[in-house]
């Protein structure tokens, strides 16, 4: 069998060139388009300064440069001149555009006219998108264009023509009005049928001239032949068109004056005539396939004879049509090999009963469509993921903004207030519970490097006289009522919370007071000596007194190894820690405060922003966004902020440890100690901590003042 294929080289079929015909498609002939005025070269420096002129009066001003990516871009596709731009050119285009309308409240909004006199932003988009068809198309019709770049411009051809019967809804709106014959949904999908069929054609032409040093895949070349011929021979979308002239869609078939000139050309009569053409070859060509398959891969007879019999005897073969008749003597020959095969070997049963070619073809072969193209959203996809072209873009149209996005960009400041009011009420609160560890446990006093007491056991009384006396705080008193003057007028202040903001106030005011008490409590062990120490005579006489009962005794340090030293040197350690902590929670407080911001991080949070809000629609989708973008972007801070927690709760352990095992050597130190010296010693060791006690008070003092203003700045804002 396969020797009698070979030597005649019967197996090989030989399709005409005209079946992979490019089909002219006189998109250069439609009859209205040459009715209508030529499309207007745009000034998008006037339409939008125009715009703002309405939305902003004399407030705000469009510079031309403001705007250069956009005018220079449109002036390189409007030049005139094909080779001066391209498909990925007029995409770009697209894509600024269509950012454009989404930040308008309607595509009507520029108040301008586009082509054939439309209002809306949306004709503007059409006719480049058409334009971009038309460009791709015409490129088929070059001399140095091979059928690989041929399947390119086809499958582009495609995913234009399919973008549009998509989004055609959307689109063609009822805003939009005089659209030429070449806008119809009609027109659309009669386009994208014909390109579906001619993307098939190559695909074919491609696959058969790569497989000549192997078999081919007689099954699949019949089945995508089969889907070809069902393309040409679609009712709705090819047919119709053509046989009803649409609405004399091409110009040359109405214009009765020319129809006697020699020159005169029946575009539908063409397209319709080489469509039949096309039709008979793709059909026969099917035929072939699925009966050379059937003999040569299944090594079937009788069905494939069947088949080509019923066939070869019922179809009108154009027979003056030199291709139509060489196609019918190759079916002949493939006829005769497999008749010659069998009659001799197999005597396989042929069934020719019926006069049905179309069933026996519909019932054999199954339409295969490998057509593949790139949706043109994602060809515009790739301009969203380009940072520096929407920087552009989002500097050009910063101000053009509608209403409704100025709704929802408002809900974003609410919940951007009240992050940064939760993470500045959590530092404001563990800084305070940080200074009142500090406070409580007189870590100032213990790791104090200027110790008043001097080389031979003396204290420096001046120094410490001086210390208290000078201080604005030194009046416990006075500060006790003033503290609690701003206290009550916090509590009447917040005494009416409700809402999340408010109730976070009043919980940190009662925090603060908490902390108020216990600042008070604190020196208040130490009155006594803080008020002798503020009377300077009465401080030497005690003093004196006190030294000159114990007979001056002192503790020899020469052989003394003092065991609180090391505690207090680690003490020293963690009290360094705690002011590295409160030193980088104050910095962070600044990153948190409003309008820390520096006016090109506002520009990138506002663009952020109206691009979530051009994505999403609904409100609480909208929210959950806004709050992951906030959360996203203080990341660095929020994460820093939970480190320095974990750290201080960690070092409040150690120092906890410390301050008992302090408290137990200095007992131990105390019991060793001389009993006529040990009444002077702890004089001197009062004065020492009522001077520690004090100056942590005044030092909290001034941050217990501070926090209360700052919480009368907030109050205002939600009470």
């Amino acid at each position: 069998m396969d020797n009698i294929l070979d030597d005649e080289n019967l197996i090989e079929l030989k399709i005409p060139d005209v079946a992979y015909k490019i089909l002219n498609l006189h998109l250069n002939n439609i009859s209205d388009l040459k009715s209508v005025e030529p499309y207007e070269h745009l000034s998008w420096y006037k339409i939008l300064k125009h715009y703002y002129k309405i939305n902003y009066g004399d407030s705000l001003k469009l510079q031309k440069d403001d705007i250069k990516p956009l005018t220079d871009l449109y002036s390189k596709i409007n030049s005139g001149n094909r080779s001066d731009y391209s498909s990925y050119d007029i995409l770009k285009y697209i894509y600024i555009i269509n950012n454009l309308q989404n930040r308008l409240s309607s595509d009507k909004s520029l108040g301008h006219k586009f082509a054939y006199d439309n209002l809306s932003l949306n004709m503007e988009l059409l006719y480049w998108i058409f334009d971009m068809f038309k460009h791709v198309y015409n490129n088929l019709f070059v001399d140095s264009c091979d059928d690989k770049l041929k399947y390119s411009f086809l499958k582009e051809s495609n995913s234009i023509l399919s973008y549009l019967i998509d989004h055609y809804n959307v689109l063609f709106s009822a805003k939009l009005h005089h659209l030429p014959k070449l806008y119809h949904i009609v027109t659309l999908k009669y386009l994208k049928q014909l390109v579906n069929t001619m993307q098939q054609e190559i695909f074919i032409k491609i696959t058969i001239n790569n497989s000549k040093s192997k078999t081919l895949n007689y099954s699949l070349l019949s089945k995508m032949a089969y889907q070809v011929y069902l393309y040409y021979n679609d009712e709705n979308n090819v047919n119709f068109f053509l046989q009803n002239r649409y609405n004399n869609f091409y110009a040359s078939a109405s214009d009765e004056k020319d129809k006697n000139s020699k020159d005169y050309v029946d575009f539908f009569l063409e397209l319709s005539n080489t469509i039949v053409i096309k039709k008979s070859f793709w059909l026969i060509i099917a035929v072939y396939y699925h009966c050379l398959n059937l003999y040569t891969k299944n090594s079937k007879h009788g069905e494939p004879i069947s088949i080509l019999k019923v066939f070869l005897n019922n179809y009108s073969f154009n027979e003056h049509h030199e291709e139509v008749v060489k196609l019918k003597k190759q079916l002949i020959n493939l006829l005769n090999v497999i008749t010659k095969d069998n009659d001799f070997i197999y005597h396989e049963e042929v069934d020719t009963s019926t006069e049905d070619y179309q069933q026996v073809i519909e019932s054999k072969i199954t339409p295969l469509n490998s057509n593949k193209f790139v949706k043109l959203e994602e060809n515009l996809k790739q301009f969203s993921e380009d940072p520096d072209l929407n920087s552009k873009i989002d500097k050009m149209f910063h101000h053009i903004l509608n209403l409704k996005t100025l709704e929802l960009e408002s809900i974003f400041t609410a919940e951007k207030e009240d992050f940064l009011k939760v993470q500045t009420e959590n530092i404001l609160t563990e800084n305070m519970e940080l200074v009142t560890l500090i406070d409580y446990n007189q870590l100032e006093s213990l790791c104090c490097e200027n110790n008043p007491i001097i080389e031979d056991g003396d204290l420096d009384l001046a120094s410490m006289h001086k210390a208290i006396e000078t201080s604005k705080y030194k009046d416990i008193p006075v500060i006790r009522k003033q503290v609690d003057y701003l206290r009550q007028k916090a509590v009447e202040m917040t005494s009416k919370a409700t809402t999340d903001n408010q109730i976070a106030l009043q919980n940190s005011l009662n925090n603060a007071i908490e902390n108020d008490n216990k600042l008070f409590e604190n020196v208040k062990l130490h009155k006594n000596e803080i008020d002798l120490l503020k009377n300077y005579d009465n401080l030497i006489k005690v003093y004196e007194s006190l030294k000159q009962k114990s007979g001056n005794q002192e503790i020899n340090l020469i052989d003394y190894e003092d065991p609180t030293k090391d505690i207090i040197s680690q003490l020293k350690e963690k009290l360094e820690i705690f002011k590295e902590i409160q030193y980088q929670r104050n910095l962070l407080l600044k990153k948190f405060k409003p309008n820390s911001a520096t006016q090109e991080e506002e520009l990138k949070e506002h663009n952020d922003v109206v691009k979530i809000i051009l994505e999403i629609k609904d409100t609480e989708l909208l929210k959950q966004k806004f709050n992951e973008y906030i959360s996203e972007k203080y990341s660095f801070e929020t994460s820093t902020l939970t480190a320095l927690s974990t750290q201080q709760k960690q070092v409040s352990n150690d120092i906890e440890s410390l301050i008992y095992q302090l408290q137990s050597a200095k007992t131990k130190n105390t019991n060793n100690d001389n009993s006529s010296n040990r009444e002077f010693v702890d004089f001197k060791q009062k004065l020492s901590d009522a001077l520690g006690s004090f100056q942590t008070f005044e030092q909290n003092c001034k941050e217990c003042i501070s926090y209360y203003n700052s919480l009368f700045d907030l109050i205002p804002k939600h009470f």
